[in-house]
Parts: C-alpha cells; structure tokens; sequence
C-alpha cells in the first residue's frame, strides 16, 4: 500500500450507534467521541462511518461531510440483548466494509471490533480499537449472567493482532497494559468537549436549587444512589430538583424508588432527548451535574457539565479523579455512598465561595479536551500508523 500524505487520508470506523445528522442525537460517550473526530477529520479526510441501522433511519446519508453507511437488521436502541439483530450487523459491517476503499480502520465497541479487525486483515490495512474500558473479569458484575457472553467475547478481541490501540484514558490504558497489550502498540489520546458550544449558550440558572444527571439506566450507574442522596438533601433543601436524561432497563425500578421515598414532586425522568444541545442546555441551566457511576472509562459528560459552567459531583473512581486532576471543578464522593453524596451536595449548595471556586477551575481545565485538539492529535497519529505499515 503507497500512501501520500500530499492527499487526503481515507479513513473508515465502525461503530453500533452514530447520529442520524449534524445535531448531534447521542446517548452515550462513544457515540459523542465518534461523531466529534469524525466531523474534524471530515474537514480535510474522507470519512466513512458503518454502523447499525436503527427503524427510521436512512440506509446512507451525508453530513458534516462524513459518509454514514447503515446496515444490518434494524433495532432499536439497545446496549444489552438484540444479539440476532447485533450478529446481523457484524456481517453486513464487515461485508459493506469489505467493498470499500480505505486506507486504514478504526473500531469503536465491542459489537463493531471484530468487523473492523477483519476488515483490515481483508484490505491489508491498519486495524485500530479505540478502547474505552477494559471489562474483562468484570462483565458479570456490570451486567449480570448475559455478561458470560461479553466476557468470552472481549478476550477473544483483545487477543486479536491489532495494529493499535486507542485509550481514552490513562485508567484504560493501564488497564490494556495489566491484560497483555504490548507498550509500542498503544497510544493515550483522550475524550472531549465542544468548549465553544458549552460556553457560548445562553440560559439561567433555573430558579430551584437544581442537580443534573445524564446517564444510560442501567445498574452500574448507580443512579439509585443519587436519588436516596436526594431524599437527604431534602431534609434541608425541600425545593430541591433533580432532572435526569437517559434511558434504560432500571427505569421502573428507579421511578418506584422516587415515589418509595416520596421524591416525586423533586425528581423528573426527561428520557432521551434528541438534541446534543438541548441536553447541554439543561446542564448549563442546571447548578450542579452529578454522575455517581461506578464504571466510567472517561466521563465526557463531566467535562461538558464544567465547560457549562456547572460544578459536578461525581464519583471518587479513577478515570473521574484522573480526567478532573483529583477534583478540580467540583467534588467527588466515595462510591456507592448516599450520605457522602448528599452531605458533598449540600456543600456545594450552600458555600457560595466553594461554588465559584469550582466554576473558575472548570472553565480553565475543560479547554484541555477540546474536540479539536483531540481530532489534531488522532490525525497525527493515524498518519503516523500509515507511515509505520507502508
């Protein structure tokens, strides 16, 4: 393969889920990393993302100069099950793949990795896994007995002969490291934000003492610690408000919890909302962003909340203390626990000077992930994968 680095580069990715235009409609971190590197590199690059087809949505369309192929059997939205749905994608992805003209590819989840493997091996080009979390030995703790599946899926990925790998974090990268990655094989390039859409939006504060969640429902997250945090906080604040964005199977769960500690005139499940802006609109208007997960691999979402000008409390867990410098921009919480949670809230809601102190110090660190910088550093090293396997 002769590569001219005079010429544009002829990138592919594979991923499940991808927007279905430029605004944006994303539920998770991977989809938002995916679509910010895609949308940068589209500007000087040609671009072609596969992923799933969900119902409704074009088999192929163009935007932000980015080629959007769509295949596979269409399901809905769904990060758990759908596995004939989920199969069917994996071998239209490889075959879609397949007929394309790249000139390296990258994947970006444990369903689009193995097409993006084979994919390369068929084209004689570089594979790269861009690696959010290393799950293995956890899947069954994270996700119950289906997890058996996961788990014998992501060791037989992590022991394919990748090119390279992708971490999103230092947390993750040790992790590949610890499991056997070889050193010279991967490259740290993190996450990141819109800073100038985050800081250019104009909204006010809501007139409520107000804390944002935006998480997927499952488990692992552990919202249901925030919302037995709440029931705390409302001891000393009883207008406070709780408004979470996200969807998932502890749904019902979590609403029966609400109404068990009589929370319902204080917390508003808002469900997916199509608009990546909209959502950082709630954010902004929000005065403090919570995330209390337990599994993070980066948290773009906190980073976006400090780029908003909002104060997070999050979980005290590695990724959360490496990409926040231990805590700057807000405060973190020990894990899984609600009394810590609420008393760290209540701090933030009633020190004024602790709560500017944490907006000044989230505006300065969120410039350092900006997606542009994040796209700069991806090109370079995607050249430097093509110039090292020509």
């Amino acid at each position: 393969m002769t590569v001219s680095f005079c010429t544009k580069m002829k990138i592919g990715i594979v991923t499940e889920y991808f927007p279905r235009s430029k605004n944006c409609e994303v539920r998770g971190g991977i989809e938002t990393r995916c679509f910010y590197v895609a949308k940068e590199l589209a500007q000087k690059h040609d671009v072609t993302v596969i992923c799933s087809r969900e119902p409704g949505a074009p088999r192929e369309q163009t935007f932000n100069r980015i080629k959007v192929i769509r295949c596979g059997s269409p399901k809905e939205h769904s990060h758990l099950g759908n596995i004939r749905e989920r199969l069917s994608f994996m071998s239209q992805s490889y075959k879609m793949g397949s007929e394309l003209d790249l000139d390296l590819i990258e994947g970006q989840d444990f369903v689009s990795y193995l097409p993006a493997y084979y994919i390369a091996k068929k084209k004689h080009i570089p594979s790269i896994a861009w690696y959010n979390d290393v799950w293995v030995g956890k899947w069954i703790r994270n996700t119950g007995i289906q997890g058996i599946m996961g788990e014998m899926l992501e060791r037989f990925i992590l022991s394919r002969n990748w090119t390279y790998f992708i971490a999103n974090s230092e947390f993750t990268q040790n992790n590949l490291l610890n499991y056997g990655v070889e050193k010279d094989k991967l490259k740290l390039i993190y996450c990141g934000v819109d800073v100038k859409k985050c800081t250019t939006i104009e909204v006010e504060k809501e007139k409520r003492p107000t804390i944002c969640c935006v998480s997927r429902l499952v488990k692992y997250k552990k919202i249901d610690v925030l919302i037995r945090a709440l029931s705390q906080v409302k001891k000393e604040i009883p207008d406070i408000q709780c408004n979470i964005i996200g969807t998932g199977p502890e749904f019902e769960k979590l609403e029966e919890l609400v109404k068990e500690l009589n929370l319902e005139d204080n917390v508003n499940f808002l469900g997916f909302i199509r608009s990546h802006g909209d959502v950082l609109k709630v954010i902004k208007k929000s005065h403090i962003f919570c995330l209390p997960s337990i599994v993070e691999g980066f948290g773009i979402v906190v980073i976006e909340a400090m780029a908003c000008s909002t104060p997070y409390v999050c979980s005290r867990i590695p990724p959360l203390k490496e990409i926040t410098d231990d805590g700057r921009g807000g405060l973190l919480f020990e894990k899984e626990d609600s009394r810590d949670l609420a008393q760290k809230l209540l701090l933030l809601l009633k020190n004024k000077e602790l709560y500017d102190k944490c907006v000044r110090e989230g505006l300065k660190l969120a410039p350092r992930y900006d997606w542009q910088g994040i796209a700069r550093d991806t090109e370079s090293f995607y050249k430097s994968c093509l110039k090292k396997n020509k």
